[in-house]
């Protein structure tokens, strides 16, 4: 039998900033709070240099090498689906994550259609793509931390 999978209303929050100024670290403290308060939680991350998305050497790196478009790897508690493929759209990569009553984008400092934080050091000047008359920023030991609404 088929899971019934649909979309629902979901909270985007994308956390963007240079290299180095604690994007994931953010992430990583947030991501606890979110689950004690029972909310299924997905992290999109963009990377900005080609990875290797698998491990070399095993059966699915095996497959990709020989020419698949596609692998996916499985077991009783998770599964990895790695495309080999011009990126999706936000939206799709968005869609991948249908249960998740939040999604939290790291990078994406481009992306204006969501609620986000960025972070930088403290002698970072931040450009005016990225930052607009609505941003609340706050400075705290050494990190500029904006909040920015989309409203």
């Amino acid at each position: 039998m088929k899971a019934e999978r649909t979309q629902k209303k979901q909270f985007i929050l994308a956390v963007s900033g240079v290299k180095n100024s604690g994007k994931t670290t953010l992430i990583t403290k947030i991501l606890p709070l979110l689950k004690a308060k029972g909310l299924n939680v997905a992290v999109i991350k963009h990377d900005g240099h080609d990875f290797e998305a698998d491990v070399p050497e095993t059966d699915s790196w095996n497959f990709a090498k020989a020419g698949a478009d596609g692998t996916l790897v499985f077991s009783k508690t998770k599964y990895m689906m790695i495309h080999y493929d011009t990126v999706l759209p936000e939206e799709d990569l968005l869609a991948s994550f249908p249960r998740a009553d939040i999604i939290l984008l790291e990078g994406f400092k481009y992306s204006l259609d969501h609620y986000r934080l960025t972070t930088a050091d403290s002698g970072l000047t931040v450009s005016n793509e990225i930052v607009s008359e609505k941003a609340k920023v706050t400075y705290q030991s050494g990190t500029l931390l904006m909040i920015m609404s989309r409203d």
